[in-house]
């Protein structure tokens, strides 16, 4: 998919440009009847064990952070087996497919905060292991889920950095005045189906039964009560399918 995001996003002028015209370029909002529905359909797998999957996963903020001060083209979200779950590791490319010796790797790291559990983004320092953990994915979890989904799945959900770049501006003006409090990202696995009614219905009969991830920036404030999570509205980046 050929966006040219950043000439959009560098325009001189793009604080003048019609709501309507980013939204062309940029992410639409999954309605949140949607949304329920597709994260509801991946809710409904389950491992070998008849145990449903991990949903969804709260990543450290840095893991924007990372992605913008990055040069290369895509961040790859690539599915990872996990404690029986499915899960992520990020890889930072000028291919979607390939691996060079100057890609950025990252595993997650789960870590406990406040009763919260969050993942860090720890720095791969052996690529070798993160050919591995592809591998054993495909080979293992992979492998069920496509046996159980009826179709060869989702390996990878890729992105150009400028798509997220210009997903993390919306969402800076959308969301101005929390922005401070902007900790974590959201991360949810979603099934395609077939939500009729729906305006996007067309590019989930495109994905149908493909998993992909829906992402929503988290807002912690306090209050008198202790600490609040808020969300921002999940939307979903076009993928570039492998």
């Amino acid at each position: 998919m050929k966006t040219k995001l950043s000439e959009l996003f560098f325009h001189e002028n793009i604080e003048e440009m019609p709501k309507s015209f980013l939204e062309a370029f940029a992410v639409s909002p999954l309605p949140e009847s949607d949304f329920i529905e597709l994260t509801g359909e991946f809710k409904r797998l389950k491992n070998q064990n008849e145990i449903s999957f991990t949903d969804s996963l709260i990543v450290d903020a840095a893991l924007i952070q990372i992605i913008l001060r990055s040069s290369k083209k895509y961040v790859n979200f690539c599915f990872v087996e996990k404690n029986k779950n499915i899960s992520l590791m990020i890889h930072l490319s000028d291919s979607i497919v390939s691996l060079d010796s100057d890609d950025e790797v990252y595993s997650l790291e789960e870590v406990q905060n406040g009763g919260l559990t969050v993942y860090n983004l720890i720095p791969s320092t052996d690529l070798v292991d993160f050919l591995k953990e592809k591998k054993n994915y495909e080979a293992g979890l992979g492998d069920y889920v496509d046996r159980i989904t009826n179709m060869v799945n989702t390996r990878i959900v890729s992105y150009e950095v400028d798509d997220i770049a210009l997903f993390n501006f919306n969402i800076s003006k959308s969301y101005s005045a929390m922005w401070r409090f902007f900790k974590y990202v959201k991360i949810s696995f979603i099934l395609f189906k077939r939500i009729k009614g729906s305006i996007l219905d067309p590019e989930y009969k495109k994905r149908l039964g493909r998993l992909s991830i829906a992402m929503q920036y988290c807002f912690e404030t306090q209050d008198p009560e202790g600490k609040q999570m808020s969300f921002s509205n999940p939307s979903d980046i076009t993928s570039l399918w492998p």
